[in-house]
């Protein structure tokens, strides 16, 4: 993978003490990573942020469901099939 990650603005976690409302604010912008004796140690995302990332992950979830299942030798039926399967679950089918 030759993807360029963006970097992001870098924190030491001991900085939690006395840089919370910089932290915070920065964070309203970007996530924020936290270091540990100069490693990576965490991320920090906004909550709105985090709630976007798992709706896109779901997202991606169901599109490789739905691939899948296009892939298969039964994924398609003819439109008579369908209306007698509807029909048979008693799902009203318009002429």
């Amino acid at each position: 993978m030759n993807r360029l990650i963006p970097a992001m603005p870098t924190f030491p976690a001991s900085s939690m003490r006395w840089e919370q409302g910089e932290i915070f604010k920065q964070l309203e912008k970007s996530p924020i990573l936290f270091t540990h004796h100069g490693s990576a140690a965490g991320v920090l995302v906004h909550p709105d942020l985090w709630n976007r990332l798992i709706e896109l992950l779901e997202e991606r979830d169901d599109a490789v469901v739905a691939r899948g299942r296009l892939l298969e030798d039964d994924a398609f039926v003819s439109l008579e099939q369908a209306e007698a399967e509807l029909r048979r679950i008693r799902v009203s089918v318009s002429q």
